[in-house]
């Protein structure tokens, strides 16, 4: 049995031709002549699109909801200590 980490699929992405001459919905570059368009999609249709901030797993540091909790909360802790 495999209890490893499982990867996200791929995001998918509008392409442009250069040229002008057509659109494709591809997980990767198709050359040179194609230009990336937007953000990325979650299906091969570049129908539904998806949502980058939830891949992160870990919260950047000082943004999680409750930092400003357990800051509060160690501080009201220092000054009730200190004056008993």
């Amino acid at each position: 049995m495999c209890t490893g980490a499982q990867a996200a699929p791929a995001p998918w992405y509008k392409w442009r031709s250069k040229l002008g001459t057509g659109k494709i919905c591809a997980q990767t570059s198709p050359g040179k002549g194609w230009v990336k368009l937007r953000a990325p999609y979650k299906d091969a249709g570049c129908r539904i699109p998806d949502t980058p901030g939830r891949r992160r797993a870990v919260p950047r540091a000082g943004t999680h909801r409750y930092s400003s909790v357990a800051a509060n909360a160690s501080s009201r802790t220092r000054y009730a200590s200190s004056s008993s």
